[in-house]
């Protein structure tokens, strides 16, 4: 089972301008069912207000609502340059296909296609179909996240520090929840750190995690069945039928814990806590030891390549394995402490080369002594 392979947008916001700056190179099509009442009218002026200021800053737009920012952090990452692409950083434009009345008379559902034409194929490319919710407030238009509206009618479970929202098409999972719970517990008690409150959105498969998200279309609905993603404001989303995620519940640890931490080593902790899709890291573990003994691997080659799409089996994705028996290792040479410790010591100039020769792991030597491991 691979993990969804989520397209996500390198954030780097940054601070707003006293005046905002408008895109004009972003053109909004309109398509012609889209009827021209008053209310969409304004609604189109103000989309199109938004789509030329949103890549300004990913976590803050004055025609976006201030509540999503405080619960989502970046509540449109999934659209933040959306435009650009292979053929050009404004390749990819916007259409609004549709507007659609909601039973609030005060929202409406705003569907944008992102489609871009090859003058050289003459071939036009949908990109994706995305939701979002256009609210009126106060008189004014402001939008938001389709995520809380396409799930107000699922039902809510809280226990101990999660708040699970789950899929009507799913019966809810007492036993997996106890099951998570005990994980949370290890976490804890491994980092020596405070619980931390999380919101667990729990999806019976990928097309419908993607829904929530606000997608009709996007390529990467179809690339599996399962798996899920761990986003900023301690939000999980799984794909995985289930109320157990581990390997999504560590990266809200780590990245919270350890801001700068290497992608290698996030991963890396997350698999060795969590597994990766629905096996544990010993299982894993023995997926690589097998596969090791007839095939020669060279372990330095993925430190920098963390999402190398190399799966044993189409279930065991090997970068991350790599990671998880680094990690198996500087724990066993340094004790959990001092491992602990050495992650808080981190900082965004830390190379992941430099943190592996701490824990006396090298180039040279990584082979032989992560297969130790196994």
């Amino acid at each position: 089972m691979r993990k969804i392979l989520f397209i996500l947008y390198f954030l780097f916001p940054v601070s707003l301008y006293s005046q905002t700056i408008i895109d004009e190179r972003i053109k909004l099509t309109v398509s012609p069912s889209v009827v021209q009442s008053e209310i969409n009218i304004e609604i189109i002026k103000k989309l199109e207000l938004f789509l030329q200021t949103k890549n300004e800053n990913a976590n803050s737009n004055r025609y976006w609502h201030k509540n999503d920012f405080e619960t989502f952090v970046y509540p449109y990452r999934e659209i933040f340059w959306i435009e650009s692409g292979k053929l050009g950083t404004h390749f990819y434009q916007p259409t609004l296909m549709e507007i659609i009345e909601t039973d609030n008379p005060f929202k409406k559902l705003v569907k944008l296609a992102y489609i871009g034409h090859n003058t050289t194929t003459k071939e036009n490319l949908v990109r994706i179909i995305y939701n979002i919710v256009a609210n009126k407030t106060n008189g004014e238009i402001f939008f938001s996240s389709y995520t809380d509206f396409a799930t107000s009618s699922w039902k809510r479970y809280s226990k101990g520090s999660i708040d699970y929202v789950i899929s009507p098409n799913k019966k809810l999972n007492k036993k997996e929840i106890k099951s998570q719970l005990e994980d949370v517990e290890k976490l804890v008690s491994f980092f020596s750190t405070d619980k931390i409150s999380i919101t667990y959105y729990s999806c019976i498969d990928a097309i419908e995690l993607f829904n929530v998200k606000g997608f009709d279309y996007h390529s990467s609905m179809y690339l599996s069945k399962n798996g899920g993603l761990a986003e900023d404001g301690s939000i999980v989303y799984s794909a995985n039928n289930s109320e157990i995620y581990t390997h999504e519940i560590a990266h809200v640890y780590t990245r919270s814990l350890f801001p700068f931490i290497p992608t290698i080593i996030d991963e890396g902790i997350a698999t060795f806590f969590g597994g990766s899709g629905f096996n544990d890291y010993k299982w894993h573990k023995n997926e690589l030891k097998k596969y090791i003994e007839k095939n020669t691997l060279e372990y330095s080659y993925y430190i920098d390549k963390p999402y190398e799409r190399f799966y044993i089996n189409n279930e065991t994705p090997v970068p991350y394995l790599i990671g998880a028996l680094i990690c198996e290792y500087a724990i066993t040479y340094l004790g959990k402490e001092m491992f602990v410790e050495s992650l808080r010591q981190i900082d965004k100039e830390t190379s992941v080369l430099e943190l592996m020769n701490k824990w006396g792991l090298t180039k040279e030597n990584i082979n032989t002594e992560l297969n130790k491991m196994l």
